[in-house]
């Protein structure tokens, strides 16, 4: 139905462009000429019946003659000029035939005697908004005999693409080992959870037992990097990425003997917390919304950061040094950014090194003092002075909930 409607509206439109503006004007003439013709015999007749009255009975049957004389004259020359005017539409019709059809069946015939319309124009003129392939339906011939009906049947089944030919195998081609090595951690990482952590670990954990010196350092150093660019971003797994760390630390000093996956670590952090620790120059022509992002965005990976580095100082993974180091410089930005992941420094590593016995008890108390006197500070924001009292709360309390 679609496409008989479409080729319908190709015929009307090629009679609308056929149709040459000559022929209206013909018929325009030809009118006039009529009512010309007519207005001059109507004066002519009333000029007679006024001289005939003057001449009586006699006068008035010849006055009548000449009237019906001349009308039948108007009407033959009028009969004359209208086959005159067809003559001429009909000539002006015909002066191009290729562009100007005879007829209405010529210009039909024209138009059909095109290539059908295809399904997928159709749908477009019909529906613009919403394309759906129209595909004529195909006569499935059954199988006459056994080997056609497994052929049919193989032909509808799905391929099975063979191991050589796999996803996996085609994109490793010309990658060397390191850069495979890399790729496939970096995909059990993508993958990890607290529910597949045991099978993806042990996946790990093979990759840094490699024989190959080169394969196992790639692999230790993609997991370190790695670990610490997700918990920027992903608070909720910061305690499984710690996890992680502490179990390969432990079952690697047989292999990593140097201790380089700790020393990975080590210099990680580093890197971590000082990249971390400039806020980003936003942009001032953004809009408000767009500058709050940015900063809101700094602040997340600021915070995560921070907090995977309490875990791993909290499963002893990391020198309690860098607990102060790290402390001694958010205190001396002061900025509400870096007193808030201070906060959460705290806050995370507190309930294991907040206690009496520990070596480091002293200078940890000087901290809560300086935190202390923030917390009153009318030139903190209201903000920043509430999650300090929090942070004091919660030590009061023994860090418990």
């Amino acid at each position: 139905r679609a496409q008989v409607f479409l080729v319908e509206q190709q015929i009307t439109k090629k009679k609308i462009e056929t149709e040459p503006n000559a022929m209206g004007f013909a018929r325009i003439a030809l009118l006039t000429v009529l009512v010309a013709l007519h207005s001059s015999c109507c004066d002519a007749d009333l000029a007679t019946v006024s001289a005939s009255a003057q001449q009586g009975p006699r006068g008035r049957m010849e006055s009548l003659i000449a009237s019906l004389s001349k009308t039948l004259l108007a009407v033959f020359t009028g009969s004359v000029l209208a086959v005159m005017a067809l003559l001429m539409e009909r000539g002006m019709t015909m002066a191009k035939p290729s562009k100007l059809p005879v007829d209405g069946r010529t210009a039909d015939a024209e138009i059909l005697s095109k290539p059908a319309v295809s399904a997928e124009k159709v749908q477009a003129a019909t529906s613009p908004t919403k394309k759906i392939a129209l595909r004529p339906p195909t006569l499935r011939r059954s199988p006459t005999s056994v080997s056609e009906a497994s052929t049919a049947a193989s032909s509808n089944s799905p391929k099975e693409t063979p191991k050589s030919c796999s996803p996996l195998s085609a994109l490793s081609k010309g990658l060397t080992e390191e850069q495979l090595v890399e790729r496939q951690v970096k995909s059990i990482l993508n993958k990890l959870t607290w529910e597949k952590f045991d099978t993806l670990y042990t996946q790990l954990l093979d990759h840094c037992q490699n024989e190959n010196s080169g394969m196992r350092t790639t692999a230790i150093q993609v997991i370190a990097s790695d670990l610490f660019k997700k918990a920027t971003t992903q608070h909720n797994f910061i305690e499984l990425y710690a996890e992680v760390c502490g179990k390969l630390e432990s079952d690697l000093k047989a292999v990593d003997a140097e201790g380089n996956f700790r020393r990975l670590l080590l210099e990680q952090c580093q890197e971590s917390f000082t990249k971390h620790l400039q806020p980003p120059e936003v942009n001032r022509e953004l809009e408000y919304e767009e500058q709050y992002e940015e900063l809101v965005k700094y602040k997340t990976k600021m915070i995560g950061n921070v907090r995977f580095i309490g875990n791993l100082l909290k499963k002893r993974m990391l020198a309690a040094k860098i607990l102060f180091h790290c402390s001694d410089e958010l205190m001396a930005i002061g900025s509400p950014e870096a007193l808030e992941t201070l906060c959460a420094l705290l806050e995370t590593v507190g309930p294991t090194f907040d206690k009496a016995g520990w070596a480091g008890q002293e200078k940890l108390q000087k901290f809560f003092e300086q935190i202390e006197m923030l917390s009153t500070a009318s030139q903190q924001s209201s903000r920043v002075r509430c999650l300090l009292k929090d942070l004091l709360d919660k030590r009061a309390k023994s860090w418990k909930a």
